[in-house]
């Protein structure tokens, strides 16, 4: 008999990009392998345009999720 072992190394990350702009121009992103995130240092008032995508490191290479949905926040206030 004849054994095939296969070793691959894998891990997950996320990444979070926002905008102030709906058309998502000059985003501003962040890679982090923790499924939530805290954007510090927003101006109140203003509207922010949020969207994620995961993406694996199998072997070296990279495989990327769709992004999700944009979402539209209003921070109040």
């Amino acid at each position: 008999d004849k054994n095939i072992f296969i070793n691959m190394q894998q891990s997950v990350y996320y990444q979070y990009f926002y905008s102030t702009s709906s058309k998502f121009y000059g985003p501003i992103g962040y890679t982090s392998n923790d499924t939530h995130l805290s954007f510090i240092n927003l101006n109140r008032g203003r509207t922010y345009y949020v969207k994620t995508r995961s993406f694996k490191v199998i072997n070296g290479q990279r495989y990327f999720s769709d992004f999700s949905e944009m979402q539209q926040i209003t921070l109040s206030q």
